[in-house]
């Protein structure tokens, strides 16, 4: 799961929607290609939220988590090229998580909920303009995501 924090500069030229659309475009194109979805997008004082999850029912893959790190790094180097956004900084967790429908019949949607998810959001407002990966074990393997990083053919 990726929670992506971008600090936007409301001023430019380009104008804060047309940028945030830019950024959406960027964002959803780099999920799609490595099998994410991008579920929720918040706008709030602290700027624009998007989050990314990866391995949903229905779209588990092998290797989720290394597709979700190359996409947080395929994301992160494109949105830092779009001039007036100022920062942008990305929340990688992986791990266990509860997904499904939460809420009243009148008021639901389909999420995903538990501690991973928090911990996603908390890293990417602790860790200001950068990728910070917080995995389930104590030992990360990123062999898988050095695989798809070589094979970027397949995937860019």
């Amino acid at each position: 799961m990726l929670f992506i924090n971008l600090t936007v500069d409301k001023t430019t030229k380009y104008g804060y929607l047309l940028l945030m659309q830019r950024c959406y475009e960027v964002i959803y194109a780099n999920a799609k290609r490595m099998r994410g979805c991008v579920s929720k997008i918040f706008a709030f004082d602290k700027g624009c939220t998007f989050m990314v999850i990866f391995g949903l029912p229905g779209y588990k893959h092998e290797n989720d988590s290394a597709h979700a790190l190359a996409c947080a790094h395929g994301i992160y180097m494109e949105l830092n090229k779009i001039e007036g956004l100022q920062q942008t900084s990305i929340g990688v967790t992986t791990g266990p998580t509860y997904c499904g429908i939460v809420g009243h019949n009148h008021r639901h949607e389909y999420t995903v909920i538990g501690r991973r998810v928090n911990m996603g959001a908390r890293l990417m407002m602790h860790y200001r303009g950068k990728v910070f990966v917080f995995s389930v074990g104590s030992r990360v393997n990123v062999d898988p995501f050095l695989d798809v990083l070589r094979d970027r053919r397949r995937y860019f």
